[in-house]
């Protein structure tokens, strides 16, 4: 294996210990919110925390050099998601 091969082996391992790490995370959190009777509560709670997840998930990748098409694309990810977290926060905090 050369230099070059085993920095990307390593970087891998780096990364994908580091992706297991937040799926576990995402997953026990959503494992262990708050059920409610209130279904559009419930969704938003759960979704919010799945959302985190994946900025998480973006942020990870983008430690690394990676395909340049990729790294807008988790670069939206991380803005969009982040403002579809704070709609639901705000429909959270009002009654329906």
């Amino acid at each position: 294996m050369t230099y070059y091969q085993n920095m990307q082996a390593m970087q891998a391992k780096r990364y994908l210990h580091k992706f297991d790490e937040i799926v576990k995370t995402m997953r026990t959190k959503m494992e262990k919110s708050q059920r409610t009777t209130n279904i559009s509560l419930d969704f938003i709670s759960e979704m919010i925390l799945h959302h985190e997840g994946a900025i998480e998930m973006c942020k990870n990748l983008l430690q690394y050099k990676i395909d340049p098409r990729l790294r807008k694309i988790a670069e939206n990810i991380i803005i969009t998601q982040t403002e579809v977290i704070k709609q639901m926060q705000a429909i959270a905090r009002k009654p329906f």
